[in-house]
Order: structure tokens, then sequence, then C-alpha cells
């Protein structure tokens, strides 16, 4: 009935939980079991000098998680073998799922911004290789069907005009990747809690432009993964025309207010839609 018992493990402690009652269980029944880590590596990134050191270290982290796990097990007299795989979509999401989802904090472009205000969230890369990290990691996201909803910030402590420059050059190498970037600004918290919030009265014409150049992302990838998301349901057609119509009333908004003309061009083929 148990004689082979699956346990993936990402060194989390429910993991470790789970392994305790595979072992339970491989005790009483006489089974024996495979422990499984997954890293995910994408074809995009092969090239990648940082990702392929980021990939090293994710590889030699899963191995320690396995024989950590290999370890206990054999402690308790069970029969074990280790499997240390790459990939993602191939085991995780079900094979008739299409994309999935996720929010991911890219916050700004700017190495320098980067270095001043979150050292910390570009390891174990250096500050200066955060936008081609940025650029890397969404060629592993397209490659396993993850949408994700972005977020940049702006108004963010010593933030130049140079920084919101490269914000917007970062913006335009990410014009073909399916997603969502939403602008914020700037909120004190963490380190930096003593800072002053931004408001929309700071906000510079640069800043203004690249607020634009998010919404016009996304009106235009707005319509393209409503067409997923409602593929196959019975509501689909109610819900995604009170979508539809939703991004257009938006995107009227944006015409009277921000003047920003009404046709939104496509980013892969600079076709009006």
């Amino acid at each position: 009935m148990f004689e082979k018992i699956l346990v993936p493990l990402d060194g989390s402690e429910h993991s470790i939980k789970a392994l305790e009652v595979a072992v339970q269980i491989a005790l009483r029944f006489n089974g024996k079991i495979t422990l499984i880590h997954v890293y995910s590596i994408s074809s995009f990134a092969i090239s990648a000098t940082p990702v392929q050191e980021f990939i090293e270290v994710t590889r030699k982290d899963g191995a320690d998680i396995l024989a950590d796990g290999e370890k206990r097990v054999k402690a308790e007299g069970v029969h074990v073998e280790t499997l240390l795989l790459e990939g993602v979509a191939e085991l995780i999401i079900n094979d008739k799922q299409e994309w999935w989802g996720t929010e991911i904090g890219i916050e700004t472009g700017s190495p320098e911004l980067a270095k001043k205000v979150m050292p910390a969230k570009v390891r174990p890369f250096q500050p200066e290789q955060w936008p081609e990290v940025v650029k890397t990691a969404t060629g592993i996201m397209t490659d396993n069907n993850l949408v994700p909803a972005c977020t940049l910030i702006t108004g963010l402590p010593q933030e130049t005009e140079d920084d919101v420059v490269k914000t917007m050059e970062l913006m335009d190498d990410l014009k073909d990747f399916k997603s969502l970037i939403v602008p914020l600004f700037f909120v004190p918290l963490g380190r930096l809690k003593d800072e002053d919030w931004f408001t929309m009265e700071q906000m510079s014409d640069l800043q203004m432009e690249l607020l634009i150049k998010c919404l016009k992302h996304d009106i235009y990838w707005a319509k393209v993964i409503m067409k997923s998301y409602f593929k196959g349901k019975w509501y689909s057609r109610i819900l995604s025309l009170l979508h539809w119509l939703f991004v257009k009333i938006v995107e009227r908004k944006a015409k009277s207010v921000y003047n920003i003309p009404l046709k939104i061009e496509s980013p892969r083929m600079g076709a009006k839609i």
C-alpha cells in the first residue's frame, strides 16, 4: 500500500513535518521514501552570468536540504533515495493550468537607487546587476507561464531624475513581458520609517511620464490576461464584458485627464488596439 512514498522538501517547517509523518508511515508499512527538491532554471537564463551564479547557489541549497532530509530518514532505519531536479511548471503546475500568478516587487530600475535604499533585496547579486536580474527573471517567469503583478515605487528617498529615467528604460525593456506593472508612491516603512511620505503634489513631469508608461503597459496586457483568466468559464462572457468595460473606462479617463492617446500601442507589434 505505501511501498513508495514521495516527499517534496523545501527546507520549510511544513516539509519537515511532512517528512516526519512519511517516516512513520514507512516504518509501519515497510515503505521506501524518495525525497525530491526542485529548483527552477530557464533557457533564457543560461547565458546570464549573475543568474548562473544564483542557480549554483540554489542547486547547492537544494542538495543541502536533501542531505539533511536523507540523514533524518536513515537515522530511523528507513530506505531513502533523493532527487534534485530542475524545473517548475513540469512538476508543480497542473497540465490544464495555462498560467499562474504572483506579486513581484521590482521597485526601481536604477542600480544606484537600489544600492541606497534596498541593498539587501538584490542579494546575492550586486546592485549594479539589478536591471539585468529583473530582465532575466522575466524570462524565467515567461518560461513557466507565470503572470505577475509587479510593483514599482516612485518618490523613494534620494531618488533623482536619472533614477526615474533608469526605471523608464527598464519599463521599455519589459514591454513584451506579460504582466501588470503597478506604480506606487513611497510609504515610510521599515528602515525608512522616518522619511516623509511621497504625495502627488511632489510629483515631477518625469515621474508622471513613468506612471503613464506603466498605465499604457497595463491597459494592453490587462486585455490579454483577461482572455486567459476567463477562458473555459461558464460566466466568461459576462465577466469578460464587465472587465473590458472597466478597462475602457480607465482608458478614456487617462485620455481626458492625462492626455494619453486612447489607442494604446501593442508592445509586441506597435499595432493599435
